[in-house]
């Protein structure tokens, strides 16, 4: 299955700003790309962790106290730092001619325009960082935009539960479903195709994260969708 590329929103520059107010809201969470072993490590260790707390993977495939793939040799891994303590990671892949993105091998499908998007996934925030705010959640998304657009990126692809689409969809996401969900990384979930989230949503204030800003209320949602809903 394919889907053609969308003209770009009119409002896509702002998104950049954006993402800066995301990235600023989770302060004192410091957000870059994991570069020496020490950083590479923690961040597979989270993931060991998480997979291991939920039971996505079987035992057998997690022998080791860490968690990776084929695909992190080439991958981008976004790193949410308190200090020295890894809050949370996130991981973009860029495209290669030569290999599908993980959700186009998961799903038999290519994910358009060809060679333009980016794989995003491995989405995790650790246990003491989950709130109803989503602050690390957002700050990662946001780092992990700004990150594409240097790249010259638009659209990143992966997959969703249906929990993390209504998330998405309530911060103001531009998000394209790309077919059935099936079993995957034990959950149904969604293959997709995300853009920036509409700046527009955040002025007028339909979105949570807006409003906390705005007023100092907390968004009324769930820690548990920080949690690698989106793998």
């Amino acid at each position: 299955m394919t889907r053609s590329a969308p003209e770009d929103p009119r409002w896509l520059d702002s998104a950049d700003a954006l993402s800066r107010r995301l990235i600023a809201r989770a302060h004192p969470i410091q957000f870059t790309v994991a570069a020496t072993p020490a950083e590479l490590d923690a961040v597979f260790r989270l993931r060991h962790e998480i997979v291991t707390e939920h039971g996505w993977l079987p035992p057998e495939d997690l022998r080791e106290p860490t968690e990776s793939d084929e695909y992190d040799e080439q991958a981008l891994q976004i790193a949410a730092w308190d200090v020295d303590t890894l809050a949370g990671t996130l991981r973009l892949i860029p495209p290669r001619h030569d290999r599908p993105l993980p959700v186009e091998a998961a799903y038999g499908l290519v994910v358009e325009p060809r060679g333009e998007v980016i794989g995003a996934g491995r989405v995790i925030v650790a246990r003491p960082y989950r709130d109803a705010e989503h602050r690390v959640l957002g700050g990662l998304s946001a780092t992990a935009w700004l990150l594409m657009r240097k790249l010259g990126f638009r659209w990143a692809a992966g997959t969703a539960t249906s929990e993390i689409l209504d998330l998405f969809e309530h911060l103001g996401f531009e998000v394209t479903v790309l077919g059935e969900p099936q079993a995957y990384w034990g959950e149904e979930r969604y293959p997709i195709r995300m853009g920036a989230a509409d700046p527009s949503r955040w002025a007028s204030g339909s979105t949570g994260f807006d409003r906390e800003a705005r007023l100092g209320v907390p968004v009324d949602g769930d820690p548990s969708t920080d949690v690698g809903r989106g793998l």
